[in-house]
C-alpha cells in the first residue's frame, strides 16, 4: 500500500480503516506529509491530513476496523455490564472488568476536534457521554418518580462528570503516549471524579459510585476499612485499565509485564485483606428491635413496638415517623414516653424541630410572592428534620439534626453537628437517611465515640424497589468503613442489622409492614479509614492535577485541530 517517498502522496481506502500508532511498520521519518480518504472518518472523499510526527510516533500501522471493534458499541458494552453489576442484579464480578471496552475505545479514539452541524467536539467526549448515559439513566430512572422531568437534569449532570473524565483522560493519554498512563491515569482520574460528585459541591450525589457494587462481595467489600469506598472504586479501575493496558499494549514488554504485576498485586492484597478480616467473629448481646411502617401514625408504630421482644434494649422507628413538631406536641411526647416507660427500652424515631434560618431564602421569598401565610413557610422551611432519643424512663435525652437535606425537597435546615449519646448500653451515634449516603457522617460520629451506629430511613413505597434496593447497599459499605453495627429503619424497606464486616443479619422485605428484632455489639477501636478519612481520595485528587498539569506542559502532538 505504502510506496517510499519524500513526496507528499494519496492513497485511497476501498474499506473502512483506523489508523493506530503503537505498532511498528515503516519510520514516518521519510514522509513530509501522508493524506488519507477514510470514508469512516469524515464525509466520503474527504482527506485527513497527519502533520510530521517523527518525534512523537516513530511508526504507524494501518488496521482494518470491524464491526464488534466500534468504539460506540465498546462503550455501549460497558455502560451495560456496570449496570449489571449493581442492584437488582448484583453482578458484583462484573465491574471488575467492565470498563476494559471503553477504556480501549477511548484509547484508541481520534483526538483532534471535530465539528457537524456547527458543533465542535472530540470523540473522547463523545464516548464518555455515551458512557454516562447508559450508565445512570440505565440506574437512577426512578429519579422521575420522585423529581419528575428534574430528574432528567440531575441525571445529565452525572453524565457530564464521566464526559469530562473522558475527555481528560484522553488529554493525558494523546499527550503521553506510554503504556504506563493507561495504566495509573484512569484509577487517579475516576476516584478523583467521583469524590467531587459525591463530596465536592451543593448538588452532590454518591449514588452508583463503583464500590457500591461490592456491598454483597464480602471479600473486597473488607477493603473499605482501609481507604474507604472511594479506596475500593480506585482498585476496580485500576484492575480494569490494567487489562486495557494488556490488549493494548501487549508487544511493549515493560507495559505488559507492569499491568501483570499490577493485576497479580490487586488480588493479593484484595484476597489478604478480605481472608484476614472476615476471620473476626462477633458475640451480639444487645438486642435491636425495627418497626417498618409507612403510614406516619404513632397508632400504627406503636402496635407493631410491642409486638416486638420483651427484652429489646433499642427500639428504631422510621425518619419522619412524627410528622409534626414533637416538642410542640405535649400530647405526642407523654405518649411516646410512656411507650418507652413500658417497653423499657430506648426508643429512636425521626420528626421535625424548629430552626431560626430558611432551609432556602430563595423559595421562602418565591412562596411569599406566591402569598403563602407566614407560619406555613415557616413550618415547611424553618425547620431541622431530627431524630429524637428516648430513655427507658421516658426522657428526651438526645436530638441530632440531619446533616444533608435532600436537594429539591423540604427536607430541613443542615445541621452542622455531630453529637454521640451515652446511654446505659454504650455510646450511640445517630444519622438520617440520606447522611448515611456519604462517607464523612458516619464516620465523624464513629471518631467522635459512637459504639453503633442508628439510621432512621424514609423511602416510599413508590419510588420503586430498584431505589430501596440501591439504598440499602450503601449501608454495608458504612458499616464496614467504620468496623461497627449499624441498624437501619425505614419506612417501606429495606429495614436491616449490619455487622461490622458487611453482612446482613436481620432484614424487612420491601414493602412488607411489621418488626423484627436482631443483635448487635459494642465496637470500640477505629479502623484505618475512620482514622484518616479522606486523606486517599485528596491524594488522588492532587496526583490527578499533577498529571494533568504535565501532560499539559509536554509538547503537543502535531494534530490537526
Amino acid at each position: 500500500m505504502l510506496q517510499n517517498t519524500s513526496e507528499v502522496w494519496t492513497t485511497t481506502c476501498l474499506v473502512v480503516y483506523d489508523i493506530k500508532f503503537d505498532e511498528l511498520s515503516e519510520p514516518l521519518n521519510q514522509v513530509k506529509q501522508l493524506s488519507f480518504y477514510v470514508p469512516c472518518m469524515q464525509n466520503q472523499g474527504e482527506s485527513v491530513i497527519l502533520q510530521e510526527r517523527s518525534d512523537i510516533l516513530p511508526a504507524f500501522a494501518v488496521r482494518k476496523r470491524r464491526l464488534f471493534l466500534n468504539p460506540y458499541l465498546l462503550t455501549f458494552f460497558s455502560g451495560v455490564m456496570l449496570l449489571l453489576s449493581f442492584p437488582p442484579f448484583d453482578l458484583h464480578f462484573l465491574v471488575w472488568f467492565a470498563l476494559v471496552p471503553f477504556f480501549c475505545a477511548l484509547a484508541n479514539c481520534r483526538a483532534e476536534k471535530r465539528e457537524k452541524w456547527g458543533v465542535a467536539y472530540r470523540d473522547g467526549q463523545l464516548l464518555g457521554g455515551l458512557m454516562g448515559i447508559v450508565f445512570y439513566y440505565g440506574s437512577l430512572y426512578w429519579i422521575f418518580n420522585i423529581l419528575g422531568i428534574l430528574a432528567a437534569f440531575l441525571i445529565a449532570v452525572l453524565c457530564l462528570y464521566v464526559l469530562i473524565f473522558a475527555h481528560i483522560l484522553k488529554f493525558v493519554l494523546t499527550r503521553t503516549r506510554t503504556g504506563f498512563a493507561l495504566l495509573y491515569a484512569p484509577p487517579l482520574l475516576w476516584t478523583a471524579m467521583e469524590y467531587f460528585k459525591s463530596e465536592g459541591w451543593w448538588l452532590k450525589f454518591s449514588w452508583m459510585n463503583l464500590g457500591y457494587s461490592q456491598h454483597n462481595f464480602l471479600p473486597t467489600l473488607q477493603f473499605a476499612s482501609i481507604l474507604g469506598q472511594y479506596g475500593i472504586s480506585f482498585m476496580i479501575v485500576l484492575v480494569n485499565s490494567a487489562i486495557a493496558a494488556l490488549i493494548l499494549h501487549r508487544k511493549d514488554k515493560i507495559a505488559f509485564t507492569a499491568s501483570l504485576a499490577v493485576l497479580g498485586l490487586s488480588a493479593g492484597i484484595m484476597a489478604l485483606v478480605g481472608t484476614h478480616s472476615l476471620r473476626e467473629h462477633y458475640a451480639p448481646n444487645i438486642s435491636v428491635g425495627l418497626v417498618q411502617d409507612e403510614s406516619s401514625d404513632f397508632s400504627a408504630y406503636a402496635r407493631i413496638t410491642r409486638q416486638l421482644d420483651n427484652a429489646t434494649q433499642f427500639i428504631l422507628w422510621p425518619e419522619y415517623a412524627v410528622p409534626e413538631f414533637l416538642e410542640e406536641e405535649p400530647d405526642l411526647v407523654n405518649r411516646l414516653s410512656d411507650l418507652a416507660r413500658q417497653e423499657n427500652s430506648y426508643l429512636i424515631l425521626g420528626g421535625k424541630s424548629r430552626a431560626q434560618e430558611y432551609s432556602s431564602q430563595l423559595r421562602a421569598r418565591l412562596m411569599k410572592r406566591r402569598g403563602y401565610p407566614t407560619a406555613e413557610i415557616d413550618s415547611i422551611l424553618k425547620c431541622y428534620n431530627t431524630a429524637f432519643l428516648f430513655s427507658p424512663q421516658g426522657q428526651m435525652v438526645g436530638k441530632y439534626y440531619k446533616n444533608n437535606p435532600i436537594q429539591f425537597f423540604s427536607d430541613g435546615v443542615a445541621g452542622k453537628t455531630f453529637p454521640v449519646f451515652e446511654t446505659e448500653f454504650g455510646k450511640v451515634g445517630i444519622l438520617i437517611c440520606y447522611d448515611a449516603d456519604y462517607s464523612y457522617v458516619a464516620r465523624r460520629l464513629t471518631r467522635n465515640g459512637a459504639e453503633m451506629l442508628f439510621i432512621p430511613t424514609y423511602d416510599a413505597i413508590h419510588w420503586s424497589a430498584l431505589q430501596h434496593k440501591q439504598h440499602s447497599a450503601m449501608t454495608s459499605m458504612r458499616a464496614t468503613e467504620n468496623g461497627r453495627f449499624v441498624a437501619r429503619a425505614a419506612t417501606s424497606g429495606i429495614s436491616q442489622i449490619i455487622d461490622p464486616k458487611g453482612r446482613v443479619t436481620k432484614s424487612l422485605e420491601i414493602g412488607q409492614t411489621g418488626g423484627t428484632t436482631g443483635s448487635i455489639q459494642l465496637m470500640q477501636g477505629l479502623t484505618l479509614y475512620t482514622r484518616y478519612g479522606f486523606v486517599f481520595p485528596y491524594t488522588c485528587i492532587i496526583a490527578s492535577l499533577v498529571m494533568v498539569l504535565l501532560a499539559y506542559l509536554r509538547k503537543s502532538p502535531s494534530l490537526p485541530a
